[in-house]
């Protein structure tokens, strides 16, 4: 069941930095489709739609993101 904006922002910490998992295993960003992948928020961090720092030193990345930026995009987008 997908949450309200509301309730996302009542959930998520501003000041703290996700991880992709974390912010589908919480049902916070969701397709076209209404489902909770990995990949697809993944896709929007690599499309530059959701802002995330890569923390990765090598070839592969590891992305986190700021509580302030998952608000952000559930306003403009969801």
């Amino acid at each position: 069941m997908r949450k309200t904006n509301t309730e996302i922002e009542s959930e998520v910490v501003k000041e703290l930095l996700y991880k992709p998992l974390e912010i589908v295993r919480n049902g916070w960003i969701y397709n076209a489709n209404g489902n909770f992948t990995k990949d697809f928020v993944l896709k929007i961090i690599r499309n530059k739609t959701l802002e995330a720092k890569n923390g990765g030193t090598g070839k592969v990345p590891f992305y986190r993101i700021r509580g302030e930026d998952i608000i952000k995009y559930i306003k403009k987008y969801q």
